[in-house]
Protein backbone atom coordinates (compact mmCIF):
# COMPACT_ATOMS: atom_id res chain seq x y z
CA UNK A 1 0.00 0.00 0.00
CA UNK A 2 1.65 3.21 -1.20
CA UNK A 3 0.31 5.32 1.65
CA UNK A 4 2.40 3.32 4.13
CA UNK A 5 5.69 3.89 2.37
CA UNK A 6 8.37 2.13 4.39
CA UNK A 7 7.55 0.65 7.80
CA UNK A 8 10.01 -0.70 10.35
CA UNK A 9 9.23 -2.68 13.49
CA UNK A 10 12.19 -4.61 14.91
CA UNK A 11 12.26 -5.79 18.52
CA UNK A 12 14.77 -7.92 20.36
CA UNK A 13 17.61 -7.45 22.82
CA UNK A 14 16.77 -3.82 23.46
CA UNK A 15 13.18 -4.76 24.29
CA UNK A 16 13.78 -7.41 26.94
CA UNK A 17 11.30 -7.44 29.85
CA UNK A 18 12.34 -5.36 32.83
CA UNK A 19 14.07 -7.25 35.63
CA UNK A 20 11.73 -7.97 38.55
CA UNK A 21 12.85 -6.87 42.03
CA UNK A 22 13.62 -9.65 44.51
CA UNK A 23 10.74 -10.62 46.82
CA UNK A 24 10.79 -8.60 50.02
CA UNK A 25 12.68 -5.63 48.48
CA UNK A 26 10.08 -3.10 49.53
CA UNK A 27 12.09 -0.04 50.54
CA UNK A 28 10.51 3.39 50.28
CA UNK A 29 12.58 4.42 47.27
CA UNK A 30 11.62 1.20 45.48
CA UNK A 31 7.93 1.82 46.13
CA UNK A 32 8.18 5.39 44.89
CA UNK A 33 10.05 4.19 41.81
CA UNK A 34 7.46 1.51 41.08
CA UNK A 35 4.62 3.99 41.46
CA UNK A 36 6.35 6.42 39.13
CA UNK A 37 7.05 3.70 36.60
CA UNK A 38 3.40 2.60 36.65
CA UNK A 39 2.25 6.19 36.16
CA UNK A 40 4.53 6.58 33.13
CA UNK A 41 3.62 3.21 31.59
CA UNK A 42 1.46 3.50 28.46
CA UNK A 43 -2.25 2.84 28.70
CA UNK A 44 -4.19 1.16 25.94
CA UNK A 45 -7.62 0.78 24.41
CA UNK A 46 -9.21 -1.55 21.88
CA UNK A 47 -8.53 -3.07 19.39
CA UNK A 48 -6.18 -5.65 20.94
CA UNK A 49 -4.50 -8.58 19.14
CA UNK A 50 -2.11 -11.12 20.67
CA UNK A 51 -0.01 -14.17 19.81
CA UNK A 52 2.07 -16.59 21.88
CA UNK A 53 5.47 -17.17 20.20
CA UNK A 54 8.90 -18.39 21.34
CA UNK A 55 8.24 -18.13 25.07
CA UNK A 56 6.74 -14.64 24.89
CA UNK A 57 3.31 -13.12 24.32
CA UNK A 58 3.26 -10.49 21.56
CA UNK A 59 0.52 -7.84 21.81
CA UNK A 60 -0.72 -5.06 19.56
CA UNK A 61 -3.09 -2.48 21.09
CA UNK A 62 -4.00 1.16 20.59
CA UNK A 63 -2.04 3.62 22.73
CA UNK A 64 -4.49 6.02 24.42
CA UNK A 65 -2.07 8.96 24.30
CA UNK A 66 -1.08 8.76 20.62
CA UNK A 67 -4.06 6.81 19.14
CA UNK A 68 -1.45 4.69 17.29
CA UNK A 69 -1.40 0.92 17.28
CA UNK A 70 1.55 -0.11 19.43
CA UNK A 71 3.53 -3.35 19.62
CA UNK A 72 4.99 -4.87 22.78
CA UNK A 73 5.76 -8.29 24.18
CA UNK A 74 5.47 -9.92 27.58
CA UNK A 75 7.93 -12.45 28.96
CA UNK A 76 7.04 -15.42 31.13
CA UNK A 77 7.27 -13.13 34.18
CA UNK A 78 4.35 -11.19 32.60
CA UNK A 79 6.42 -8.00 32.45
CA UNK A 80 6.23 -5.91 29.30
CA UNK A 81 9.07 -4.81 27.05
CA UNK A 82 9.22 -1.25 25.76
CA UNK A 83 6.28 -0.42 23.48
CA UNK A 84 7.01 0.43 19.84
CA UNK A 85 4.53 2.60 17.87
CA UNK A 86 3.34 1.37 14.49
CA UNK A 87 2.55 3.51 11.41
CA UNK A 88 -0.58 5.65 11.57
CA UNK A 89 -3.78 4.70 9.77
CA UNK A 90 -3.97 1.01 10.77
CA UNK A 91 -6.98 -0.74 12.30
CA UNK A 92 -8.36 -4.25 12.92
CA UNK A 93 -4.96 -5.81 13.74
CA UNK A 94 -4.23 -9.54 13.54
CA UNK A 95 -0.92 -11.20 14.44
CA UNK A 96 0.46 -14.15 12.48
CA UNK A 97 3.61 -16.04 13.44
CA UNK A 98 6.38 -18.06 11.81
CA UNK A 99 9.28 -19.85 13.49
CA UNK A 100 11.04 -16.69 14.68
CA UNK A 101 9.19 -13.61 13.44
CA UNK A 102 5.73 -12.09 13.30
CA UNK A 103 3.51 -10.49 10.72
CA UNK A 104 0.91 -7.87 11.54
CA UNK A 105 -2.14 -7.84 9.29
CA UNK A 106 -4.16 -4.64 9.53
CA UNK A 107 -6.75 -2.75 7.54
CA UNK A 108 -5.58 0.56 6.11
CA UNK A 109 -8.22 3.05 7.22
CA UNK A 110 -7.40 5.47 4.38
CA UNK A 111 -7.39 2.81 1.65
CA UNK A 112 -10.60 1.53 0.04
CA UNK A 113 -8.88 -1.45 -1.62
CA UNK A 114 -9.96 -5.02 -0.85
CA UNK A 115 -6.90 -6.12 1.06
CA UNK A 116 -4.78 -5.56 4.13
CA UNK A 117 -1.31 -4.32 4.93
CA UNK A 118 1.29 -6.81 6.18
CA UNK A 119 4.10 -5.46 8.36
CA UNK A 120 6.98 -7.75 9.30
CA UNK A 121 7.94 -7.71 12.98
CA UNK A 122 11.30 -9.21 13.88
CA UNK A 123 11.89 -10.67 17.32
CA UNK A 124 15.68 -10.60 16.98
CA UNK A 125 18.19 -7.77 16.67
CA UNK A 126 18.29 -4.25 18.05
CA UNK A 127 15.32 -1.93 17.65
CA UNK A 128 15.53 0.05 14.44
CA UNK A 129 18.30 -2.12 12.96
CA UNK A 130 16.49 -2.87 9.72
CA UNK A 131 13.66 -1.78 7.49
CA UNK A 132 11.13 -3.60 5.37
CA UNK A 133 8.36 -2.36 3.13
CA UNK A 134 4.76 -3.07 4.00
CA UNK A 135 3.12 -5.51 1.60
CA UNK A 136 -0.48 -5.74 0.44
CA UNK A 137 -2.08 -9.11 1.10
CA UNK A 138 -5.41 -10.54 -0.01
CA UNK A 139 -8.60 -10.89 1.94
CA UNK A 140 -7.68 -14.42 3.14
CA UNK A 141 -4.36 -15.18 4.84
CA UNK A 142 -2.74 -17.64 7.24
CA UNK A 143 0.80 -18.50 8.38
CA UNK A 144 3.13 -21.50 8.58
CA UNK A 145 6.54 -21.83 10.22
CA UNK A 146 7.98 -20.23 7.05
CA UNK A 147 5.78 -17.18 6.51
CA UNK A 148 2.38 -15.83 5.45
CA UNK A 149 0.26 -17.23 2.63
CA UNK A 150 -2.43 -15.06 1.05
CA UNK A 151 -5.25 -15.35 -1.49
CA UNK A 152 -6.63 -12.52 -3.63
CA UNK A 153 -9.55 -12.60 -6.05
CA UNK A 154 -8.64 -11.86 -9.68
CA UNK A 155 -10.79 -11.69 -12.79
CA UNK A 156 -10.03 -15.29 -13.76
CA UNK A 157 -9.77 -16.90 -10.35
CA UNK A 158 -7.70 -16.81 -7.15
CA UNK A 159 -4.09 -15.64 -6.99
CA UNK A 160 -1.80 -16.81 -4.19
CA UNK A 161 1.16 -14.95 -2.72
CA UNK A 162 3.79 -15.93 -0.16
CA UNK A 163 5.44 -13.46 2.22
CA UNK A 164 8.41 -14.70 4.29
CA UNK A 165 8.61 -13.11 7.73
CA UNK A 166 12.34 -12.48 7.48
CA UNK A 167 14.37 -9.92 5.55
CA UNK A 168 16.44 -12.58 3.77
CA UNK A 169 13.98 -14.16 1.34
CA UNK A 170 11.88 -12.30 -1.22
CA UNK A 171 8.10 -12.39 -1.59
CA UNK A 172 6.90 -15.02 -4.07
CA UNK A 173 3.94 -15.26 -6.37
CA UNK A 174 1.92 -18.40 -5.79
CA UNK A 175 -0.60 -20.38 -7.82
CA UNK A 176 -3.36 -18.96 -9.99
CA UNK A 177 -6.41 -21.17 -9.53
CA UNK A 178 -8.92 -20.47 -12.27
CA UNK A 179 -12.68 -20.39 -11.80
CA UNK A 180 -15.33 -18.72 -9.69
CA UNK A 181 -15.46 -21.36 -6.96
CA UNK A 182 -15.35 -20.37 -3.32
CA UNK A 183 -11.82 -20.64 -1.91
CA UNK A 184 -10.51 -21.39 1.57
CA UNK A 185 -6.85 -21.21 2.59
CA UNK A 186 -5.55 -23.45 5.40
CA UNK A 187 -1.99 -23.39 6.77
CA UNK A 188 -0.14 -26.37 8.19
CA UNK A 189 3.36 -26.52 9.63
CA UNK A 190 5.29 -26.04 6.37
CA UNK A 191 2.66 -25.92 3.64
CA UNK A 192 -0.64 -24.27 2.83
CA UNK A 193 -3.73 -25.75 1.20
CA UNK A 194 -6.18 -23.98 -1.06
CA UNK A 195 -9.58 -25.68 -1.10
CA UNK A 196 -12.04 -24.82 -3.87
CA UNK A 197 -15.73 -25.55 -3.34
CA UNK A 198 -18.30 -25.55 -6.14
CA UNK A 199 -21.48 -27.51 -6.88
CA UNK A 200 -21.04 -29.68 -3.79
CA UNK A 201 -17.55 -30.85 -4.80
CA UNK A 202 -14.17 -30.06 -3.26
CA UNK A 203 -10.76 -29.66 -4.91
CA UNK A 204 -7.49 -28.97 -3.10
CA UNK A 205 -4.01 -27.76 -4.03
CA UNK A 206 -0.93 -28.00 -1.80
CA UNK A 207 1.47 -25.06 -1.77
CA UNK A 208 4.95 -24.41 -0.36
CA UNK A 209 7.35 -21.48 -0.90
CA UNK A 210 9.26 -23.52 -3.49
CA UNK A 211 6.44 -25.31 -5.32
CA UNK A 212 2.70 -25.33 -5.87
CA UNK A 213 0.20 -27.44 -7.77
CA UNK A 214 -1.16 -25.86 -10.93
CA UNK A 215 -4.20 -28.11 -11.09
CA UNK A 216 -6.12 -28.81 -7.86
CA UNK A 217 -6.80 -32.46 -6.96
CA UNK A 218 -10.35 -33.75 -6.67
CA UNK A 219 -11.08 -34.75 -3.08
CA UNK A 220 -13.44 -37.65 -2.27
CA UNK A 221 -17.01 -36.53 -2.86
CA UNK A 222 -18.39 -35.11 0.37
CA UNK A 223 -21.25 -37.09 1.91
CA UNK A 224 -24.45 -35.08 1.79
CA UNK A 225 -28.16 -35.63 1.74
CA UNK A 226 -28.93 -32.06 0.76
CA UNK A 227 -29.58 -31.03 4.36
CA UNK A 228 -28.03 -28.05 6.10
CA UNK A 229 -24.48 -28.81 7.23
CA UNK A 230 -21.58 -27.08 8.98
CA UNK A 231 -18.12 -27.35 7.41
CA UNK A 232 -14.79 -26.42 9.02
CA UNK A 233 -11.21 -26.88 7.77
CA UNK A 234 -7.89 -26.96 9.60
CA UNK A 235 -4.45 -28.57 9.36
CA UNK A 236 -2.87 -31.41 11.34
CA UNK A 237 0.87 -31.07 10.78
CA UNK A 238 1.06 -30.87 6.99
CA UNK A 239 -2.24 -32.60 6.29
CA UNK A 240 -5.59 -31.02 5.54
CA UNK A 241 -8.51 -31.87 7.83
CA UNK A 242 -12.14 -31.23 6.90
CA UNK A 243 -15.08 -31.78 9.26
CA UNK A 244 -18.75 -31.71 8.26
CA UNK A 245 -21.64 -31.93 10.69
CA UNK A 246 -24.86 -33.04 9.02
CA UNK A 247 -27.77 -33.32 11.44
CA UNK A 248 -26.64 -36.04 13.87
CA UNK A 249 -23.70 -37.30 11.78
CA UNK A 250 -20.12 -36.09 11.87
CA UNK A 251 -18.01 -36.66 8.71
CA UNK A 252 -14.23 -36.12 8.76
CA UNK A 253 -11.54 -36.29 6.05
CA UNK A 254 -7.74 -36.23 6.41
CA UNK A 255 -5.82 -35.46 3.16
CA UNK A 256 -3.39 -36.46 1.81
CA UNK A 257 -3.55 -39.80 3.60
CA UNK A 258 -3.30 -43.42 2.54
CA UNK A 259 -6.76 -44.50 1.48
CA UNK A 260 -8.13 -40.99 2.04
CA UNK A 261 -11.87 -41.16 2.44
CA UNK A 262 -14.55 -39.68 4.62
CA UNK A 263 -14.99 -41.18 8.09
CA UNK A 264 -18.43 -41.20 9.65
CA UNK A 265 -19.42 -41.03 13.32
CA UNK A 266 -22.85 -41.10 14.92
CA UNK A 267 -23.30 -39.94 18.50
CA UNK A 268 -26.39 -39.65 20.60
CA UNK A 269 -27.26 -36.03 21.23
CA UNK A 270 -25.62 -34.52 18.14
CA UNK A 271 -29.02 -33.38 16.89
CA UNK A 272 -29.41 -29.64 17.19
CA UNK A 273 -25.69 -28.84 17.40
CA UNK A 274 -23.67 -26.41 15.30
CA UNK A 275 -19.97 -27.06 14.65
CA UNK A 276 -18.13 -24.06 16.09
CA UNK A 277 -14.40 -24.98 16.11
CA UNK A 278 -12.05 -27.67 14.77
CA UNK A 279 -8.59 -28.02 16.35
CA UNK A 280 -6.47 -31.00 15.18
CA UNK A 281 -3.57 -32.18 17.30
CA UNK A 282 -1.54 -35.33 17.98
CA UNK A 283 -3.72 -37.70 15.97
CA UNK A 284 -6.99 -36.37 17.39
CA UNK A 285 -9.49 -33.72 16.37
CA UNK A 286 -10.68 -31.35 19.07
CA UNK A 287 -14.24 -30.22 18.38
CA UNK A 288 -16.42 -27.49 19.85
CA UNK A 289 -20.17 -27.54 19.30
CA UNK A 290 -22.85 -25.03 20.27
CA UNK A 291 -26.36 -26.31 20.95
CA UNK A 292 -29.25 -23.84 20.86
CA UNK A 293 -32.49 -24.73 22.64
CA UNK A 294 -35.80 -24.02 20.97
CA UNK A 295 -36.99 -21.93 23.92
CA UNK A 296 -35.30 -21.00 27.17
CA UNK A 297 -37.15 -21.60 30.44
CA UNK A 298 -37.50 -19.00 33.17
CA UNK A 299 -36.53 -16.01 31.00
CA UNK A 300 -38.47 -12.72 30.87
CA UNK A 301 -39.12 -13.22 27.16
CA UNK A 302 -40.45 -16.42 25.64
CA UNK A 303 -38.83 -15.92 22.23
CA UNK A 304 -35.23 -16.26 23.42
CA UNK A 305 -33.04 -19.35 23.58
CA UNK A 306 -30.30 -20.80 25.74
CA UNK A 307 -26.98 -21.72 24.12
CA UNK A 308 -24.80 -24.58 25.40
CA UNK A 309 -21.12 -25.17 24.51
CA UNK A 310 -20.11 -28.85 24.17
CA UNK A 311 -16.64 -30.31 23.57
CA UNK A 312 -15.42 -33.67 22.23
CA UNK A 313 -12.43 -35.50 20.78
CA UNK A 314 -12.45 -37.59 17.60
CA UNK A 315 -9.77 -40.11 16.63
CA UNK A 316 -8.32 -38.88 13.32
CA UNK A 317 -7.78 -42.39 11.92
CA UNK A 318 -11.11 -44.02 12.74
CA UNK A 319 -13.21 -40.87 12.76
CA UNK A 320 -14.95 -42.07 15.95
CA UNK A 321 -15.62 -40.11 19.12
CA UNK A 322 -13.32 -40.82 22.05
CA UNK A 323 -16.24 -39.85 24.28
CA UNK A 324 -19.66 -38.34 23.60
CA UNK A 325 -19.76 -34.51 23.55
CA UNK A 326 -19.91 -32.96 27.04
CA UNK A 327 -21.58 -29.68 28.05
CA UNK A 328 -19.16 -27.15 29.56
CA UNK A 329 -21.02 -23.82 29.69
CA UNK A 330 -24.53 -22.38 29.21
CA UNK A 331 -25.53 -18.89 28.07
CA UNK A 332 -28.99 -18.09 29.40
CA UNK A 333 -31.91 -16.14 28.01
CA UNK A 334 -30.56 -15.19 24.61
CA UNK A 335 -27.03 -14.26 25.72
CA UNK A 336 -24.52 -14.49 22.88
CA UNK A 337 -22.07 -17.41 23.34
CA UNK A 338 -18.32 -16.97 22.88
CA UNK A 339 -16.06 -15.83 21.40
CA UNK A 340 -14.18 -19.11 21.78
CA UNK A 341 -10.43 -19.73 22.03
CA UNK A 342 -9.11 -23.22 21.24
CA UNK A 343 -5.80 -25.08 21.12
CA UNK A 344 -3.70 -27.93 22.49
CA UNK A 345 -1.42 -27.74 25.55
CA UNK A 346 0.26 -30.42 27.68
CA UNK A 347 -1.26 -33.05 25.39
CA UNK A 348 -4.87 -32.02 26.00
CA UNK A 349 -7.49 -30.07 24.02
CA UNK A 350 -8.47 -26.72 25.54
CA UNK A 351 -11.37 -24.39 24.86
CA UNK A 352 -11.87 -21.05 26.63
CA UNK A 353 -14.43 -18.25 26.49
CA UNK A 354 -14.75 -14.79 28.12
CA UNK A 355 -17.34 -14.73 30.90
CA UNK A 356 -19.73 -11.93 31.76
CA UNK A 357 -18.85 -9.52 34.59
CA UNK A 358 -20.61 -9.59 37.96
CA UNK A 359 -23.32 -7.05 38.81
CA UNK A 360 -20.96 -4.52 40.45
CA UNK A 361 -18.59 -4.49 37.48
CA UNK A 362 -21.45 -4.35 34.98
CA UNK A 363 -22.72 -1.16 36.63
CA UNK A 364 -19.23 0.31 36.14
CA UNK A 365 -19.29 -0.64 32.44
CA UNK A 366 -16.86 -3.59 32.64
CA UNK A 367 -17.65 -6.10 29.89
CA UNK A 368 -15.75 -9.25 30.95
CA UNK A 369 -15.51 -11.05 34.27
CA UNK A 370 -12.68 -13.39 33.33
CA UNK A 371 -12.30 -16.67 31.44
CA UNK A 372 -14.09 -19.98 31.59
CA UNK A 373 -12.19 -22.93 30.16
CA UNK A 374 -12.57 -26.66 29.51
CA UNK A 375 -9.61 -29.05 29.38
CA UNK A 376 -10.40 -32.30 27.55
CA UNK A 377 -8.24 -35.28 28.49
CA UNK A 378 -6.88 -36.95 25.34
CA UNK A 379 -7.07 -40.43 26.89
CA UNK A 380 -10.66 -40.40 28.18
CA UNK A 381 -12.26 -37.57 26.22
CA UNK A 382 -13.73 -36.24 29.48
CA UNK A 383 -13.73 -32.50 30.17
CA UNK A 384 -12.63 -30.60 33.28
CA UNK A 385 -14.14 -27.11 33.57
CA UNK A 386 -12.49 -24.21 35.39
CA UNK A 387 -12.50 -20.42 35.68
CA UNK A 388 -9.98 -17.60 35.84
CA UNK A 389 -11.50 -14.55 37.51
CA UNK A 390 -10.12 -11.41 35.84
CA UNK A 391 -12.51 -8.47 35.22
CA UNK A 392 -11.53 -6.70 32.00
CA UNK A 393 -12.66 -4.39 29.23
CA UNK A 394 -11.86 -7.08 26.69
CA UNK A 395 -10.08 -10.45 26.61
CA UNK A 396 -8.46 -11.76 23.41
CA UNK A 397 -6.87 -15.07 22.46
CA UNK A 398 -3.08 -15.38 22.24
CA UNK A 399 -2.73 -19.12 21.52
CA UNK A 400 -0.93 -22.00 23.24
CA UNK A 401 2.57 -23.33 23.79
CA UNK A 402 3.69 -26.79 24.89
CA UNK A 403 2.22 -26.51 28.41
CA UNK A 404 -0.42 -23.76 28.62
CA UNK A 405 -2.74 -21.50 26.67
CA UNK A 406 -2.77 -17.72 26.92
CA UNK A 407 -5.09 -14.75 26.62
CA UNK A 408 -4.55 -10.99 27.02
CA UNK A 409 -6.88 -8.85 29.12
CA UNK A 410 -7.31 -5.08 28.91
CA UNK A 411 -8.01 -4.24 32.56
CA UNK A 412 -8.65 -1.28 34.86
CA UNK A 413 -5.64 -1.95 37.05
CA UNK A 414 -5.80 -2.44 40.82
CA UNK A 415 -9.48 -1.46 40.97
CA UNK A 416 -10.94 -3.96 38.54
CA UNK A 417 -14.34 -2.27 38.53
CA UNK A 418 -13.04 1.29 38.82
CA UNK A 419 -13.55 4.21 36.49
CA UNK A 420 -12.74 3.61 32.83
CA UNK A 421 -10.67 6.81 32.79
CA UNK A 422 -8.97 6.16 36.13
CA UNK A 423 -5.15 6.32 36.51
CA UNK A 424 -4.82 2.50 36.49
CA UNK A 425 -7.20 1.79 33.61
CA UNK A 426 -6.03 0.53 30.24
CA UNK A 427 -3.40 -1.92 31.49
CA UNK A 428 -2.55 -5.11 29.59
CA UNK A 429 -2.33 -8.35 31.56
CA UNK A 430 -1.51 -11.93 30.54
CA UNK A 431 -3.86 -14.77 31.54
CA UNK A 432 -2.45 -18.30 31.39
CA UNK A 433 -4.67 -21.35 31.69
CA UNK A 434 -5.05 -23.92 33.10
CA UNK A 435 -3.65 -22.12 36.20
Amino acid sequence: MRWLGVACVVLGVSCRPRVARPPGDAGGDANDSSAGELARAPRFSRPVAALRVNGATAVVARDRATALLTFTKFGDDHRAAAAVPLPAGLDEPELLGSSFDLGLLARATADAADGRALLRISLAGDAGSGRTEAATVGSAACSTADGVYSLSREATGWRGSFFPLTEVAADKEGPLLAGRAQATIVCGQHRAFVVLSAAGELRAAAWTPSAHEVHPVDLPKPPSSGAEEDTLMAAMGDKLVIAKLERSTLHTLVWPDEGSDWRRAEAAGLQGLALEALEPGQGQLGLLFVRTTARAKGCPRTDVADAVAEVALVDAVSGQFVHAPESVETWRCGAEPGPFFSGWADGNFLVAWPRGADAACVRAGVRRGGLGYAEVDRQTGRAHVGRVMRPAETIVEAGCDAMKCYAVALTRGADACGAADGPDSGRLEIISYPP
